[in-house]
């Protein structure tokens, strides 16, 4: 088991990652994934996980039947805390974790192809600098996909509106489900949006 983490480590934590916003992103991801989604014992596949928090919000519903995540990440030390934050989950359920640290547009076809993700998942959109990672996509591989019109200095690729970030996927085969979710904040305001479907 891996060890507790020290108040120093804690407080290199980015304490966003348990946001409101964050939060209920991932939620509003639940429940639409919830309407679609039927099959069991799924492989998804997470780009850009940071912290791995996606994982606690399904397995804890219990309303998916997920039997792999494949947690990718180019942030060695979000891949640590990924893996305890998980923990739990590998060790008392019928789970698998895999973490890689990888760059996302260098996942290639044939390596989806080997092992057969049946759902790409990528809540971040707006942090990868284009959509290479996307267009390395197998045809047919089902998605399901987040951004943001926000600013910050770290989304270097936001959605200026919902019919934008749909453009960037250059006509899928199929999109299931599409809409925006609006965030109101003393200080800010902002829209997420989600996109379901295959390419």
């Amino acid at each position: 088991m891996q060890p507790a983490q020290t108040e120093a480590e804690f407080r290199l934590i980015n304490l966003d990652a348990w946001s409101d916003g964050q939060q209920r992103s991932k939620l509003w991801l639940c429940q639409v994934l919830e309407k679609h989604w039927t099959m069991q014992n799924s492989n998804f596949w997470i780009y850009g996980s940071w912290y791995g928090t996606l994982p606690q919000f399904i397995l804890m519903r219990e309303r998916l039947s997920v039997s792999r995540f494949k947690l990718f990440d180019i942030d060695k030390d979000a891949l640590e805390v990924s893996q305890k934050i998980n923990l739990s989950w590998q060790l008392n359920q019928s789970v698998n974790f895999h973490y890689e640290l990888k760059d996302c547009h260098k996942i290639e076809t044939i390596e989806m192809e080997q092992e057969k993700p049946d759902l790409i998942i990528n809540t971040s959109c707006e942090h990868f600098n284009d959509f290479t990672w996307f267009d390395n996509l197998p045809k047919g591989q089902k998605f399901l996909l987040q951004s943001t019109d926000m600013f910050h200095p770290t989304h270097i690729l936001r959605s200026e509106s919902l019919k934008q970030f749909i453009a960037n996927l250059k006509d899928p085969t199929a999109i299931y489900y599409s809409g925006e979710l609006e965030f109101n904040y003393p200080d800010k305001k902002f829209k997420r949006f989600m996109v379901y479907g295959e390419k």
